[in-house]
């Protein structure tokens, strides 16, 4: 079992540092930090309590089912980050590049990630013409996260299935 840990441990450490590493340069240095601010606090709260706002039914509707999604999902990424101490790879790994670090020290689940997913999934069930855009936009998030040094890929991962998870819950 050790074996089987250490060589998805070992392959997620190469993709961090291909991710973290490979492609570094100034611009997708700015392009990575307004991706990740897509799933930051100010952006995953302006996008529902917009639609709520609205006089449409249609988009009311779907501001509830974000704000339910949003809600349920970050209960469940906050609890599970308070009972899973995972450290950011920056503060664990010495040669990962990190130029804004977060200040939060858990890195397990992604927050900004699962944020992200938890608004494109309600929006890709009811258009779903909008569903590669919104979905692609959201893995843009994840990717991020991992290319500014503040998650694994696995923490990533674990944010989609917790919005997933969500989502699913709210149907």
């Amino acid at each position: 079992m050790n074996s089987i840990i250490g060589y998805f441990r070992g392959r997620e450490l190469k993709l961090l540092y291909f991710i973290n590493q490979h492609y570094k340069c100034r611009v997708l240095d700015i392009i990575m930090q307004i991706l990740t601010n897509l799933g930051s606090l100010p952006a995953i709260v302006a996008v529902p309590l917009i639609l709520l706002l609205s006089d449409h039914p249609y988009l009311i509707d779907l501001g509830q089912d974000m704000a339910m999604v949003l809600i349920i999902s970050q209960i469940l990424v906050h609890t599970i980050k308070f009972m899973v101490y995972r450290e950011r790879p920056f503060k664990v790994l010495e040669d990962i590049i990190a130029n804004k670090p977060p200040t939060s020290k858990r890195s397990f689940p992604s927050g900004h990630t699962c944020a992200a997913f938890a608004l494109a999934l309600p929006v890709s069930y009811v258009v779903p013409d909008m569903a590669p855009l919104v979905l692609g936009m959201s893995a843009l998030v994840g990717v991020s996260r991992v290319y500014l040094g503040a998650h694994y890929p696995s923490d990533v991962l674990a944010g989609v299935g917790i919005a997933l998870a969500s989502f699913y819950m709210v149907l």
